[in-house]
Formats: C-alpha cells, structure tokens, sequence
C-alpha cells in the first residue's frame, strides 16, 4: 500500500522550516508546503511556479513578518532544490502528479493522480 502523499509533503515540508520540532504558524506551513509541490512536480518534470505565485508568497509575508525566520532560508529556489534533492533520495519512485495541496479544517489535504502514460 502506498503511503499518504500527505504524511509525505508534511514530513518533506518539515525539512525546510528553521525549527521542524516547533509547529509552524499557517503562514510557514502553508509556504513550506507550497514549494513541496512545486519541487514534488519538478521532479516528475512538470513546472509549477507561476508568474501569480510571487503573490501568494508576498501576501504569506505580509500576513506574518517573521514568517521567512520560520523557513531556513529566504532564497525560495534554494528551498525548492532541497525539497527535489529529498525526494529524489526518499520518493524517487513515487510518480504520482498532485492536483492539490493545501490544508482544510487544519489537516493537510493532497490529491493526486497517477502519472500521464508514456
């Protein structure tokens, strides 16, 4: 049995944030597992990072100013090449393309698909 894209992009997540045994607040949270798929999906050779995702980062920013003192570092690309390196060293055969990420009612949410055919 597969195990939870979820339990995975939390734990992948964790890896980016400066202090993984402190919870993040929603704004670090939902970044760190903003670039989780972005990085899940270059992996699997599909760009995610949209010309409207600098927004999204902005506003996450703006809502909490020590947001990027929650996250290792505020170089996002850096972020993303960690995120790729882990899951080529711990998920490289996991080929499932995500649909969706997010957290809903406090849980991490993530749908997926299995991989277009060849």
């Amino acid at each position: 049995m597969e195990r939870k894209l979820s339990a995975i992009f939390i734990q992948m997540a964790s890896t980016i944030l400066a202090n993984p045994a402190t919870p993040p607040s929603h704004e670090a949270a939902a970044v760190a597992l903003y670039l989780t798929n972005v990085a899940w999906m270059r992996v699997l050779g599909v760009e995610s990072l949209a010309a409207g995702d600098e927004t999204f980062l902005s506003r996450m920013g703006q809502e909490n100013r020590s947001l990027w003192r929650e996250l290792k570092s505020r170089n996002v690309e850096a972020l993303i090449k960690d995120l790729m390196a882990y899951k080529l060293a711990h998920h490289s055969d996991d080929r499932r393309h995500v649909t969706f990420c997010g957290v809903s009612e406090q849980k991490v949410r993530v749908e997926w698909t299995d991989p277009p055919a060849a």
